[in-house]
């Protein structure tokens, strides 16, 4: 899993071409094992728990706003990317 997060991490906060000398800074306090709902793509009312690894920390922009909590949430059992705002 720490792989994966190296490797997302960097695509995920990726910046275009007119932005490279900005910055995004990512800071990760705590990894933790837990559940989450993963809802179906189409259906929001029906879903599964699944295991997942949430990398917990700080995400600070290049306009320095911060954001604080899930830094990224990956599948425990396939190794994908949730994205917590869509639910899958």
């Amino acid at each position: 899993m720490k792989d994966t997060f190296e490797n997302m991490v960097m695509i995920t906060n990726a910046k275009t071409d007119s932005e490279l000398d900005s910055g995004v800074t990512v800071q990760v306090n705590r990894v933790v094992l837990g559940y989450a709902r993963i809802s179906e793509a189409d259906s929001y009312d029906t879903g599964l728990l699944v295991p997942v690894w949430d990398f917990e920390g700080k995400v600070t922009d290049e306009y320095g706003l911060e954001y604080a909590g899930s830094v990224m949430t990956i599948n425990a059992i396939d190794g994908s990317i949730i994205d917590r705002s869509l639910g899958y």
